[in-house]
């Protein structure tokens, strides 16, 4: 329990970086394009700057507008981060736990992980463990009852032993039962206790989606047959607009040494969570700590981390330095300073001793 809260402690201490980085940064950006905006009025543009897009408007404008297009491009990568925390743009995981977006079961990287929030290409796997093709979803896969023992652990009960309810509200077998378990969950989600437990389930296994629910095939992989999903289903049954999650295809367990990988990685992820309590299977690691940088960055990493950031500063400076007119202010700094040199040459001109014909001559005889 110790273990969790510090796992939790450490989340929520990552999330809570994420938003202050982007608030800080949001306000620092608010200040700059409010400087610029109230400097409009200041800004002195002669009559001959001339007419056109790079007239006196855009001489006027220009910085503000540069400023301006630069700030949402510089929280780009911030807002990334937080829409990941908040699971608006998931990143690319188990997706037991993302409502099916961006899922990769067992499995690295996959194509499915191109428009994810996933910064980095992981070379850790996403390790999901259990059987979850169709012929386990009636039990415990995506149908249970969850029962909580004395010491607050929990565990998955059967679907079909346990979760039946008859008229009287007799708990039971789901064979021919009128109404289903409240307690019970069904396809991921809470059971409806006026529905039977047939109704609730009956369409996991049927002809419409067969196809969608097929186990993979010798030689198949998953990029070609992974279900990304149901949404709300639009189809004239009694599981109108039902939600369900994700279901993949039967996947072999990995190796020990693959899971002794995942482990390891999770628990430097996880600081201050016990090792016994990290799961020898689990989807919290990307890349090893050292990898993080710019050579294992992905599609959305380079889009983010890289263009989106930079385009943003190399356009915060050159607005600011021409609002600044920074380079009308070094051409007079150049002229003063050939203007100070001038009168120094002078100074030195006039201080200097002047030489009688015989000093003269004498120095040109010696030269």
């Amino acid at each position: 329990m110790i273990g969790l809260v510090s796992g939790t402690v450490s989340s929520f201490a990552r999330t809570l970086g994420h938003w202050l980085s982007l608030g800080i940064t949001a306000l620092m950006m608010i200040a700059v394009n409010w400087f610029m905006f109230r400097s409009l009025k200041t800004r002195f543009i002669p009559e001959e700057g001339g007419n056109g897009c790079c007239g006196r408007k855009c001489r006027l404008y220009g910085p503000c507008i540069l400023t301006m297009v630069a700030a949402p491009l510089i929280m780009a990568d911030l807002c990334r981060h937080v829409m990941g925390d908040l699971g608006w743009w998931p990143w690319c995981g188990d997706p037991a736990q993302q409502n099916g977006h961006f899922g990769r079961v067992n499995e690295s990287w996959t194509d499915a992980c191109f428009w994810s929030s996933t910064e980095y290409v992981c070379n850790i796997p996403c390790c999901v463990p259990g059987d979850n093709s169709v012929a386990s979803t009636n039990d415990l896969s995506m149908n249970y009852l969850l029962i909580t023992n004395d010491d607050g652990t929990n565990y998955q009960a059967s679907f079909s032993e346990n979760c039946g309810m008859s008229k009287d509200g007799v708990i039971g077998s789901i064979t021919g039962a009128p109404y289903t378990n409240p307690n019970c969950t069904c396809g991921g989600g809470s059971c409806d206790p006026k529905k039977s437990p047939s109704d609730q389930v009956e369409f996991l296994t049927s002809d419409w989606n067969a196809e969608l629910l097929a186990g993979l095939l010798k030689g198949d992989t998953q990029d070609s047959n992974y279900p990304q999903g149901f949404g709300p289903i639009k189809k004239d049954t009694k599981t109108d607009n039902a939600f369900l999650p994700p279901y993949w295809p039967a996947y072999p367990q990995l190796d020990n040494k693959t899971l002794a990988l995942v482990k390891a990685q999770a628990i430097i992820g996880n600081v201050g969570v016990p090792p016994a309590e990290i799961p020898d299977c689990n989807c919290d690691n990307c890349v090893p700590p050292e990898q993080e940088n710019i050579h294992h960055l992905s599609f959305i990493g380079v889009l983010f981390t890289i263009i989106f950031t930079y385009t943003g500063f190399v356009l915060l400076a050159t607005g600011t330095l021409w609002n600044a007119d920074i380079i009308h202010k070094l051409a007079e700094i150049k002229t003063k300073w050939k203007k100070l040199r001038a009168k120094q040459k002078k100074s030195d001109d006039k201080t200097r001793p002047l030489l009688s014909d015989n000093e003269s001559k004498m120095a040109g005889d010696m030269l």
